[in-house]
């Protein structure tokens, strides 16, 4: 079996996380893949980068990345989980997805994280980081984010019980991250309505 194809294979097993996120990013990324498959190449990482983990085997990573071909307006997709056990008893899981296009296109580039550092609650993390100045651009922002609604489906998730705002306690997340971000925390309750 190919470098490709073994890293994917340990990439998309999502082993320490629960069966609705493990579904969910799965099949976000099979519909990225099957979408731009042809654009891409195979992943050539060494196997040791794809998957790795300290000798305790108390953190574990996976890192999958593909880039585009020359035609394609992808630069590259990068995905990755990371496992850590916490000193509290608990464990850090933290799984994303990124897309990053190259200058022949001004469409946003796409990021989605989950990340989870405890039974009850689920932090969500959806930015699509403008490659104009939205402000400055007000095409470029109907185009892209209110044509999308975007902030529709924010404004719908922001209505569940089970759904709180996430203000990152982290400034350099805080800055890295668009204003167009979509950042939430999802209470217990709602994780145990998936599972049902």
């Amino acid at each position: 079996m190919d470098l490709h194809n073994q890293g994917r294979q340990k990439f998309m097993e999502f082993p320490f996380v629960s069966a609705p996120h493990r579904d969910l990013m799965v099949n976000l990324l099979s519909t990225v893949e099957d979408r731009l498959g042809s654009h891409l190449l195979p992943c050539t990482l060494p196997l040791d980068v794809q998957h790795c983990q300290n000798e305790s085997g108390s953190a574990q990573a996976s890192l999958h990345i593909r880039s585009g071909l020359q035609s394609s307006q992808v630069d590259f997709i990068l995905g990755s989980w990371l496992h850590c056990k916490l000193p509290t008893g608990g464990a850090l899981n933290i799984t994303s997805l990124s897309a990053y296009l190259n200058p022949s296109t001004d469409a946003p580039n796409f990021m989605i994280e989950l990340i989870q550092s405890s039974p009850t609650s689920l932090v969500f993390i959806l930015d699509l980081p403008p490659r104009k100045d939205p402000v400055l651009s007000p095409d470029y922002l109907q185009t892209f984010y209110e044509n999308t609604q975007l902030d529709t489906h924010r404004q719908m998730l922001a209505k569940l019980p089970e759904v709180q705002p996430y203000v990152s306690s982290s400034l350099y997340l805080r800055s890295v991250l668009s204003p167009t971000v979509v950042m939430i925390q999802i209470g217990a309750e709602a994780e145990q309505n998936v599972t049902q």
